[in-house]
């Protein structure tokens, strides 16, 4: 049997002797140890590339999020200011909607009021005919209204609603004091009354009948004692209230003379039924 060398002359081998080194190595380490440090180098180099391959998709990802996240921005900031701008453009047309609508109003109301104006005119035109005679008291009035200002006898809200009186037409012993509207509403009667009331406290007419009258194309239910004519020129039309045709049919036709205008006060002018 073969001595063990000297241990000490063994390590001096295994350090100096790479042959020997090698040779040692084999005899103890298997194949799969020996082979274990280029696995071990392999998987590592491996493993250095995908996780250089993980940051690199990671950086891709991470700019990708970013220009989705810029773009993102870009598209809220441009819808905002669009509907910024949107509601602006809303605005505008509400105004111009609400512009619209108040001049189409106004438009309305002129065209109303011209109308009105116009039927009114035209049924002045008519009157003598229409009452048979008579004579239109619009100036006498406004002299009648001019004095009592000057004295301050009359009450701005009297005076503007005998100056807006559309009616006032003596014919007789009888003023018609009235309203003309193409339909004629409660308002109108209204008016026609109290601008009997006002004559009748100004002394207006001694003896005279002050008769409120309304007059329209369309006329509906009337109170009692006040008169009313349905007139339509277009139409050929011409209704009178029983009431204002036994006046036409009593009284004489002649005009009622300004002198029976001035004079008296408010008990000496005193109301008579229609």
């Amino acid at each position: 049997m073969k001595a063990w060398p000297d241990w000490d002359e063994f390590v001096r081998r295994l350090r100096e002797d790479p042959a020997f080194r090698e040779e040692v190595r084999r005899q103890v380490l298997t194949e799969d140890l020996l082979n274990l440090p280029a696995v071990v180098q392999a998987g590592l180099a491996a493993l250095t590339e995908q996780v250089r391959e993980n940051s690199r998709q990671i950086a891709a990802l991470t700019e990708a999020l970013r220009e989705f996240r810029e773009a993102a921005e870009r598209r809220f900031a441009a819808a905002e200011a669009q509907i910024a701008e949107n509601g602006r453009r809303i605005a505008t047309l509400t105004d111009r909607v609400e512009e619209n609508s108040r001049q189409i109003g106004t438009l309305e109301g002129r065209v109303g009021w011209l109308m009105g104006h116009g039927f009114e005119q035209r049924f002045l035109d008519w009157a003598a005919g229409i009452f048979r005679g008579g004579g239109d008291l619009g100036p006498a009035l406004r002299r009648t209204v001019d004095e009592a200002r000057k004295r301050e006898t009359i009450a701005e809200d009297d005076w503007r609603r005998l100056r807006s009186l559309d009616l006032l037409w003596g014919r007789g012993g009888t003023v018609f004091v009235g309203e003309v509207s193409e339909a004629v509403k409660r308002k109108d009667v209204f008016r026609a009354l109290r601008a009997v009331e006002i004559l009748g406290r100004l002394g207006w007419g001694r003896g005279l009948r002050l008769l409120p009258v309304v007059v329209g194309r369309k006329v509906g239910r009337v109170p009692k004692g006040v008169g009313w004519v349905r007139w339509d020129p277009d139409e050929e039309v011409l209704k009178i209230s029983p009431g204002i045709e036994a006046i036409l049919r009593e009284e004489e036709p002649k005009p009622v003379g300004p002198e029976r205008f001035f004079g008296g006060g408010a008990d000496d002018a005193p109301l008579r039924e229609a």
